[in-house]
Order: structure tokens, then sequence, then C-alpha cells
């Protein structure tokens, strides 16, 4: 699921889809964060996409699972 990926990440925040009160809450809480933390928040997420969503990390996972390595 993709809350698991961004708490996994540390890249990020979600909320259930079906609390807009929780949504409204976090956009209060982000706007006070520094720069610095939304960029750190940005290059984890960067850096997490490259390990597990790049293609040739997706094939390697794939041949692992299939027992062709």
């Amino acid at each position: 699921e993709g809350a698991d990926a961004i708490k996994d990440a540390d890249c990020g925040w979600s909320v259930p889809a079906e609390q807009p009160e929780r949504l409204a809450d976090l956009l209060r809480k982000l706007s006070n964060l520094s720069k610095s933390e939304l960029g750190r928040k940005g290059e984890n997420g960067k850096s997490y996409s490259q390990k597990y969503y790049d293609f040739k990390s997706c094939i390697d996972h794939l041949e692992q699972i299939l027992g062709a390595k």
C-alpha cells in the first residue's frame, strides 16, 4: 500500500481518504515545516524510489522471486 511505502521511506505523510479533517490538520502542520525538512523528505523519496522502483531493481527482484539468480 502507498502509505506503507511512504512510512518505510520516511518521505512524506498520508491520511486515510475518508478523513478530510485529518488531511486539513496535516496540511496546517506541513505549512509550518522548514524547507530543509521538506527537502529531506523529498530526497528520501527519491532514494527509495531509485532503490525499489527503477526498472533494473524491479527485474532483479523478479529474478530472485523466480529463482533465476
